[in-house]
């Protein structure tokens, strides 16, 4: 979110807007073959040469932006993240359309995004008040009524030795919420506050174990908005209780989390085991039970 944006100088903003004084008005710019250095004496020759707009216009700018992303090979099979070619376009025209306030502040903005087909990725526009983040691709905006949802909660029977609760976070999911446009790894998008969390963990607190849960289509929307920080999946079958069940078993060697996702019925559950081995976790999920 960019909220923040309205409080902040005009010059400050068209910081990284190279906007060059001597008539003109844009400017496209290159990332791709340029080095940190130059780019950074540019950005401050463009500073020293901004002409601030006065109270009352409008200050227009675009840039074209580029990425090399990984090569498609290396993409995850599961389907708990974003594509990796919704994330990496190979460039991008950005527009943002600012208005100046009396104070010299912006009042409001508006920031459109296209990829090289000319398709709008996001439209991002604040008003003075409230701010609509429209994402087309993805089908969703942010802007929406709050309602609750009802439905079953999975967690351990109370005889899973040597694992007790610590923590719970029970409260209401909202069916209106909505992800922003991405989020690094997923076990951060799952801490997000998208369901309710129950945590457990053995006495000396060296064995935890997360479990977060909610409506699929929810769920899901997140995890598809985030990039994976995993390396590997792999697609399993797993006892939940007294059902079998399919999720993905998401791995990175680099991390000391083992990351499990199951889909049972309408629900989708993220499992998260720190200090614990992959079948530990599939052993203990054998004694998960509906809590309400």
């Amino acid at each position: 979110m960019i909220k923040s944006i309205m409080k902040v100088g005009i010059t400050r903003i068209l910081f990284g807007a190279l906007l060059l004084a001597a008539g003109i008005t844009y400017i496209t710019w290159s990332f791709q073959s340029a080095s940190i250095t130059k780019a950074r004496s540019l950005l401050q020759e463009a500073l020293d040469r901004i002409e601030t707009p006065a109270a009352g216009q409008i200050a227009y700018y675009t840039y074209q932006q580029f990425r090399r992303g990984p090569d498609p090979a290396l993409e995850p099979p599961d389907p708990y993240h974003k594509p990796y070619s919704a994330i990496w376009h190979n460039a991008e025209q950005i527009e943002t359309w600012l208005e100046v306030g009396l104070d010299g502040k912006t009042t409001r903005w508006r920031t459109q995004s296209r990829d090289e087909d000319g398709t709008l990725l996001q439209d991002l526009y604040f008003d003075g008040a409230v701010e609509t983040d429209y994402y087309p691709l993805d089908e969703f905006a942010e802007k929406f009524p709050m309602e609750a949802v009802d439905y079953p909660l999975y967690g351990l029977e109370s005889s899973a030795v040597p694992f007790k609760l610590v923590s719970a976070n029970l409260k209401p999911l909202e069916t209106s919420y909505k992800s922003s446009s991405f989020r690094r790894g997923l076990n951060f998008a799952a801490h997000l506050g998208i369901g309710p969390m129950i945590e457990y963990a053995n006495s000396d607190g060296s064995m935890r174990l997360r479990v977060i849960q909610g409506p699929k289509k929810i769920m899901q929307e997140t995890f598809l908005q985030t990039l994976p920080d995993w390396v590997k999946s792999t697609q399993i079958q797993v006892r939940l209780g007294h059902k079998d069940v399919t999720g993905w078993n998401l791995i990175n060697p680099q991390s000391n989390l083992v990351r499990i996702v199951l889909e049972t019925g309408e629900t989708v559950i993220y499992v998260e085991g720190e200090g614990i081995q992959f079948d530990q976790l599939v052993q203990l999920l054998r004694v998960f039970e509906v809590l309400g």
